[in-house]
């Protein structure tokens, strides 16, 4: 490896790291993982009750 690809390596790691972190640290607006991943009322719910 040059040093070329370890700078670049560590920048990588470091932004990715960045990332997690300041993720985490905001606050959750509502539903949590549950409105990722369809446990909320969506639209073809909604249409399916018509």
């Amino acid at each position: 490896m040059n040093a070329l690809e370890i700078v670049a390596g560590v920048f990588l790691l470091i932004a990715c790291l960045l990332i997690i972190v300041s993720t985490m640290l905001q606050n959750p607006k509502q539903g949590g993982l549950g409105s990722s991943f369809g446990s909320t009322e969506s639209y073809f719910g909604r249409i399916g009750r018509r």
